[in-house]
């Protein structure tokens, strides 16, 4: 059957089902009083399809068959339930629908009644214009002044309110109405670029353009930039509450798209007091509450949490290797390559345990400024890898596999790796090794790949970015680049905002010095809706009065990498163009608090196969600490406009 929702005089929205038949109908066409019409693809059989369609304010809607010629298409399966037209309700047969006046005699009776946008008024009994058929803007009864609102003629629109047909005109960008007639998609009511509605009236790349807000809900009314202008968003500025996961709030935990599933390994708890070597995975990618507004939440109950691979300890690597998991570790590298998910490198808290009873035989930590000074000391060189499947000798557990217990490059946290042109990558971080006096740092600028993970190749010892930790890095498959940003410099503690590129990790290009997101650490950047971005990170020092765009400078005594809770921990979300070399706010006030050493993951489940009920292209903000004495599971969603 096919129902079709009208309101506020304004076809919108039309919900179309097909029913059993001997054929499949392809295409309708719905055609309008003002001369336009518009052609709908119809699904297969029994399967449900929601379509936007032109706000076209009409006296009828006449839906037909175009015109195929001769293919003998049956219509016996379609039909029109429940159509509702401002009232008015209309059950019948596909084969004998009949038009139906939207403005019939007796709709619109209500005091206040105005004819809406792109329509005129003029006297119903005469059908002349009348420049005073109704007293001011609007009438007190559409029949009682014997006024009618009439549509403009095909392509052209006007005002609501207006007063004779030669208020018609044709639509012309920014003029503070969006013209579907012009194929306009927004109008900010100027004709400047860059500012989300471009000089064509085009919403420009990642933003949402909506009518006026309304200020009870915060929410857009998209079906008011007919008649007001628009006001434009960047993607990422609105975030959908998950809830909290089931697992322990962590930091330093890594996440990866693997085998149709978001994976999450590893990370720290709070006060790096515990690590953890878990493995967990959700696989519906939300799709099971979808937030219909910014402000909108879900249910924790809503995402399908497995835990795959549960906490295991053991006193040595090799009981490790027989218990089949990788040992417990933060600020690690996670990707999925060659049909296995892959945990690289990473840290954890030497003596965080001394034997399998962690509750007694905990390594003490110490206390600065009345909090915990515990931090990562212990970097490792190992590769690990698993399938993602269960074995048959335990269907509860996926196992762990060895791939070497010291790969070429030096021990290392805080690095990057990726998968390039076939390829596993490492790159910077810093070596970590506990002393009694405290840590020893020492960070690294290489570059390292390998092909199966056990054997690797130094690309280059010294990379032109230079020594630092905490970066951030992805690819960038349509420019076939890595790009890597921001970090730490621990000799001088300068927290970094440069962008560089390479196509082969020899040479590297200086995309931007001084990148508008500011200096930090402990962020994430990845591509998402073939857009670069950055979310969230952190940084030492205090903002400078008046600043904006992250302009810090470092107050004396008040934060350290180690006692990080008097340091600054962002919640904003930045988007580049210009192949990174400009980078636009999303926005500086996320729905999420402050965060460093959190997930930002970008899962396209559209073509998986197993295909999901509802494919999804979501961007999700898991966990991290908001200082260094706290970490959290939480889960957010970005909002898709």
């Amino acid at each position: 059957s096919t129902k079709l929702d009208l309101t506020h005089t304004v076809v919108t929205k039309i919900e179309i089902a097909q029913g059993p038949g001997p054929n499949w109908i392809p295409l309708l066409q719905l055609t309008f009083t003002d001369g336009s019409f518009q052609y709908i693809n119809l699904a297969k059989h029994n399967r449900k399809q929601v379509i936007y369609i032109h706000p076209v304010v009409t006296y009828e809607v006449k839906i037909s068959l175009p015109d195929f010629g001769e293919l003998g298409y049956d219509t016996s399966g379609l039909g029109i339930s429940l159509f509702k037209a401002h009232g008015q309700v209309l059950e019948d047969t596909f084969s004998t629908a009949k038009p139906v006046n939207l403005f019939k005699p007796g709709y619109g009776s209500a005091t206040g009644y105005q004819c809406p946008p792109t329509t005129y008024r003029k006297l119903g009994a005469s059908g002349s214009d009348a420049a005073g058929c109704c007293s001011g803007a609007r009438c007190s009864s559409e029949t009682g002044d014997n006024c009618m609102c009439a549509p403009c003629p095909y392509p052209y629109v006007s005002r609501s309110g207006s007063t004779g047909v030669e208020a018609c005109v044709c639509p012309r960008c920014g003029d503070g109405g969006v013209a579907w007639q012009a194929d306009e998609k927004c109008d900010d009511n100027n004709t400047a670029v860059l500012d989300g509605c471009s000089n064509d009236c085009q919403i420009e790349n990642l933003q949402m353009c909506q009518g006026p807000t309304n200020e009870a809900t915060g929410v857009g009314q998209p079906l008011l930039s007919y008649s007001n202008k628009d006001t434009c968003l960047l993607l990422g500025s609105f975030w959908n509450a998950f809830g909290v996961a089931p697992f322990a709030a962590r930091q330093g935990a890594v996440a990866t798209t693997h085998s149709n599933a978001l994976w999450i390994t590893g990370g720290a708890g709070t006060r790096m007091q515990l690590f953890y070597n878990d493995a967990w995975y959700e696989d519906t990618n939300g799709w099971k509450c979808i937030p219909a507004e910014r402000t909108s939440t879900c249910p924790a109950s809503s995402l399908t949490w497995g835990l795959a691979s549960p906490a295991k300890l053991s006193n040595s690597t090799a009981g490790y290797v027989a218990l089949g998991s990788y040992p417990p570790r933060a600020f690690h590298g996670a990707v999925s390559f060659n049909g296995f998910l892959w945990v690289i490198g990473g840290a954890d808290r030497a003596g965080w345990y001394l034997s399998l009873d962690t509750a007694t035989a905990q390594r003490s930590c110490t206390l600065v400024g009345g909090n915990w000074a515990c931090a990562p000391d212990r970097s490792f060189n190992d590769v690990w890898r698993t399938s993602g499947t269960p074995s048959a000798a335990d269907p509860t557990t996926v196992k762990w596999t060895q791939v070497t217990a010291s790969a070429g490059w030096a021990a290392r946290a805080y690095h990057s790796t990726l998968v390039f042109k076939n390829k596993l990558w490492v790159m910077a971080g810093a070596t970590l090794t506990y002393q009694s006096s405290g840590t020893q740092t020492v960070p690294l600028s290489d570059v390292w790949s390998s092909s199966d993970g056990s054997t690797w190749t130094q690309v280059t010892p010294t990379a032109a970015w230079g020594p630092r930790q905490g970066q951030a890095a992805t690819v960038d498959p349509t420019k076939a680049k890595i790009f890597l940003m921001g970090g730490l410099r621990w000799g001088d503690r300068t927290y970094l905002n440069d962008v560089w590129s390479t196509e082969d990790g020899i040479t590297w290009t200086l995309v931007m010095a001084n990148a508008q997101f500011g200096g930090r650490w402990l962020h994430t950047a990845l591509i998402f809706q073939g857009n670069m971005w950055v979310v969230g990170g952190m940084r030492c020092g205090a903002q400078q009065a008046g600043s904006t765009n992250g302009v810090y400078e470092e107050t004396s005594g008040a934060c350290s990498e180690v006692n990080q809770q008097a340091g600054h921990f962002y919640r904003d979300v930045w988007v580049a163009t210009q192949g990174g070399a400009k980078w636009d706010l999303s926005t500086s006030t996320a729905g999420w608090s402050g965060r460093g050493g959190h997930i930002v993951a970008a899962w396209d489940s559209a073509g998986q196969t197993p295909p999901l009920p509802v494919p999804r292209n979501n961007l999700w903000v898991i966990g991290g600490g908001g200082d260094y004495n706290t970490a959290n599971s939480e889960v957010w969603m970005g909002f898709e406009f």
